[in-house]
């Protein structure tokens, strides 16, 4: 379970990355899938330029800008989608090769045990419609199927989009 407005700011945040350091007719890939039957990993694999290994242990840090002055940002994306994903109870983690691109992976908890108890989290009933702050569009939650996630047919292989 999880803020379907605040897991988009996440992917929002490493796609955005992705896309803008990655070169034209080069690739971009978002992966899905279920580790575990309490897991949920989402993968970002880009083909860009890469991140210098001794970048590696402050891209997460707030206000940590790495790329040159034209395609630099605030330095505020990769450490709230950080943050994001650990109120969530998740993971976020980097790979990359400087060259050769990068893979950001969030895993996620399935289920609510890991958020019952605490103070901080409000539970919505599915049932209930909510407006995305962004895009003012409406929409209701709904607990996705995890068991059947994977189409049978592709069955092993990783899903792309």
């Amino acid at each position: 379970m999880a803020d379907a407005t605040q897991i988009d700011v996440v992917l929002y945040n490493i796609l955005s990355n992705a896309i803008k350091f990655t070169s034209k007719g080069k690739k971009v890939i978002f992966n899905i899938r279920q580790t575990n039957q309490k897991e949920l990993t989402l993968s970002i694999t880009d083909e860009g330029k890469g991140i210098p290994e001794k970048n590696l242990q402050d891209i997460f840090s707030r206000y940590t800008i790495l790329s040159d002055q034209e395609m630099s940002g605030t330095g505020i994306g990769l450490s709230l989608a950080y943050e994001i994903t650990r109120l969530h109870g998740g993971q976020l983690s980097v790979d990359s090769t400087e060259g050769a691109g990068s893979t950001f992976s969030i895993t996620l908890p399935i289920g609510k045990q890991h958020l019952l108890g605490r103070s901080d989290v409000d539970f919505v009933e599915e049932e209930t419609s909510h407006h995305h702050p962004v895009t003012e569009d409406t929409f209701t939650p709904q607990v996705p199927d995890i068991q059947n996630l994977q189409n049978p047919s592709t069955a092993g292989k990783p899903e792309c989009l």
